[in-house]
């Protein structure tokens, strides 16, 4: 014990400003993920937060169903409930725990391919400071973001050589079928480059997509039905937003905030493109997948941003070292270039992350809240806008009504226009014919509470709460 202890004291001294610096930059990290929970609890994060709720309650309550639509993301949010975790801890502790994991397998991952820690401490910074990683664990693609920890891992394993791939490709698969996909067909193109490892990744990638068929075949059947459908697989859509595009952050997005380690990433991918193919592959596939804009195409925006972090890390680690063998002079002088690029790129992430909004206020979580104590069961609840229909379908136990989402939602986008627009009471009764119920209530919400106005003509509507209507109608 006392030569054990001797030993972990000479490693800690030798490696003090290396360990520091990553203590340094995993606290900072770890603040950005916490702080928007810290500050606004359960709205903290994006779109898709409700609609996770819904269905890791739902998916419990009737596990086993078979009339249920196949969903992968049910059997591992499941096994968390059979566990015992809450549906609380699995939707915030959890889900923040794991981007803490992302961050630390996207550190092992360059650790073992450049075989240079250091390298692997600048792709670690350069990850935490990445705007557009915190904006994708601040949308909530819950199921992406937790494909992504097991497409990180299995691209380390995949550098080990262990078929230990094949399980982490396996639960990649049923989780989402879309990370699987792109990391497979890179592999395979990677495959007729590299004759050490063919066998390997052929083996690997049969058998795990074998595994993944057999557990969650009707998912991927839907994902391919959608994908041939008209304009399925290709979109055109830069003047509004299609669900089928993945609903992400845009080309300006990225490159506006990405600008800081772009050169870094083009020196890295000029000097070692060829070293490190297979990102070079990763790399090139993302940019076709979103030239031709594929399926959900913008979700691929966070492969690009990887891969580009990954070249990045080396280009910076270039410079670093270049200036490092310099004289004195030209040493400190990019010391202090360093340290400003540092903190300014730790400015930039925090100020982003300070002034980030939630998509509903307080006031409207607070409401929704109670919105069960004053609804009949199987009542319809209709949002006035499809930016309060997800957290409707995940705070509340009503069928929920919101433009263009979910199976209630029985009228055209002409028929949301004749109610949102038309001031016309009958002809919004007409609408709602189709739903066969003498009543419906109608939640308006903070945004649009001016609607209620609408609501009060005639006494048409009686205000049950602060955004909340109940509506007569005739049969």
């Amino acid at each position: 014990m006392k030569y054990l202890c001797i030993k972990i004291f000479n490693y800690l001294k030798n490696n003090l400003l290396y360990n520091i610096s990553f203590g340094l930059i995993i606290i900072f990290y770890i603040f950005t993920r916490v702080w928007m929970y810290h500050k606004f609890g359960d709205i903290a994060f994006g779109y898709d937060t409700g609609i996770y709720r819904h269905y890791i309650i739902g998916y419990f309550e009737r596990m086993g169903d078979s009339g249920l639509v196949p969903f992968g993301f049910a059997y591992f949010s499941n096994l968390l409930r059979l566990l015992g975790l809450s549906v609380h801890f699995i939707m915030y502790d959890f889900y923040i725990l794991l981007s803490i994991a992302n961050a630390w397998m996207f550190f092992c991952v360059v650790k073992i391919f450049s075989k240079n820690k250091y390298i692997a401490l600048l792709a670690l910074f350069l990850f935490s400071i990445s705007i557009v990683q915190f904006e994708f664990f601040w949308w909530y693609y819950y199921r992406n973001f937790l494909s992504l920890f097991f497409l990180l891992l299995s691209l380390y394993l995949f550098e080990k050589k262990s078929y230990w791939m094949i399980a982490s490709l396996f639960v990649a698969g049923t989780v989402h079928p879309l990370t699987y996909v792109f990391v497979s067909v890179a592999g395979f193109i990677y495959s007729f480059f590299d004759k050490d490892k063919r066998k390997f990744i052929w083996i690997s990638g049969v058998l795990s997509l074998s595994l993944v068929l057999l557990l969650n075949y009707q998912e991927w059947l839907g994902y391919l039905t959608t994908a041939f459908l008209k304009n399925g697989y290709t979109f055109q859509s830069s003047n509004s937003v299609d669900e089928f595009s993945g609903q992400f952050i845009s080309y300006k997005f990225f490159l506006r905030n990405s600008f800081i380690y772009l050169p870094f990433a083009s020196l890295g991918f000029v000097k070692f493109w060829k070293k490190h193919l297979l990102f070079t592959i990763l790399l090139l596939f993302t940019l076709l997948l979103l030239f031709f804009k594929v399926l959900f195409f913008k979700r691929f925006f966070i492969f690009l941003d990887l891969s580009v972090l990954f070249f990045a890390s080396f280009g910076l680690y270039l410079v670093v070292d270049f200036f490092h063998k310099k004289s004195n002079l030209w040493r400190y002088l990019f010391y202090v270039f360093f340290c400003l690029y540092a903190f300014g790129s730790i400015y930039l992430n925090s100020n982003y992350v300070f002034s980030k909004n939630t998509i509903i206020s307080i006031d409207d979580i607070d409401a929704i809240s109670f919105i069960d104590y004053d609804l009949p069961e199987d009542s319809y609840l209709l949002s006035i806008s499809s930016t309060y229909g997800p957290w409707l379908y995940g705070f509340t136990n009503a069928k929920v009504i919101s433009p263009g989402l979910f199976e209630y939602d029985k009228w055209s986008y002409s028929d949301w226009q004749i109610f949102w627009y038309s001031y016309d009471v009958e002809k919004v009764k007409k609408l709602f014919e189709v739903y066969e119920t003498n009543e419906m209530y109608i939640y308006t919400g903070k945004k649009f509470n001016k609607f209620g106005n609408f609501l009060s003509i005639n006494d048409w509507c009686e205000h049950l709460d602060i955004y909340l209507w109940k509506c007569k109608l005739q049969k």
